[in-house]
């Protein structure tokens, strides 16, 4: 549904996609429609990482899959090791979260903010293309206000949903919607549902 009405609205150059494997599956349907080059970023999973939760609530941080896992599953996916915790000895039977711990918030926002700066700085590098970054919900949210920045404290971005920002060569901003789901109303099941004066 995503890559179709991708499709339609205009060239995608190239999809970012977090190493997730709900991501990962999320952007191959994208990449047929749109035929895009596919990066997969190790920067781009959810908050907090790879990690186990056992019955006593004990947490066991997780290497992730492998460079070669991911790119075996995935036709045409190719890890970008350069943002791996240790990226010169990052091989192919390296985990993508190999030699991170349980990430708080305060490293979600930093990795947020580092991301958006590497999407201005692409932005400056290769005037007029088209990215689009297929993340996860929390740390997605805090790309949005890392992105727009100034004095807007959060973003809550839905799941399933497409947000567009603009950006140009000298760093300006537009914002062209926020939490769209136009993609999703051929399909009510699923679209976001209201719930206790919310939406989830």
């Amino acid at each position: 549904v995503t890559g179709k009405y991708l499709h339609e609205i205009g060239e995608v150059d190239e999809i970012w996609v977090s190493p997730m494997l709900r991501a990962c599956q999320t952007a191959e349907p994208i990449t047929k429609s749109t035929g895009a080059k596919v990066r997969v970023m190790p920067d781009l999973h959810e908050i907090h990482g790879a990690f186990s939760r056992d019955e006593s609530g004990n947490i066991s941080v997780l290497p992730g899959r492998t460079c070669r896992e991911i790119e075996e599953a995935h036709d045409g996916f190719r890890v970008q090791t350069v943002y791996m915790a240790d990226p010169d000895n990052a091989g192919p039977d390296t985990g993508y979260y190999e030699g991170r711990g349980f990430e708080t918030e305060s490293g979600c926002i930093r990795r947020a903010e580092a991301v958006a700066s590497r999407l201005a700085e692409h932005a400056a590098q290769a005037r007029g293309t088209c990215v689009v970054v297929v993340a996860h919900g929390i740390f997605f949210s805090k790309l949005v206000t890392a992105i727009i920045g100034g004095h807007m404290k959060a973003a809550k971005h839905l799941n399933c949903a497409i947000t567009r920002f603009d950006m140009s060569e000298t760093g300006d901003v537009m914002l062209s919607y926020l939490n769209n789901v136009n993609h999703l109303e051929p399909y009510p099941e699923l679209l976001p549902r209201k719930m206790g004066g919310g939406l989830v």
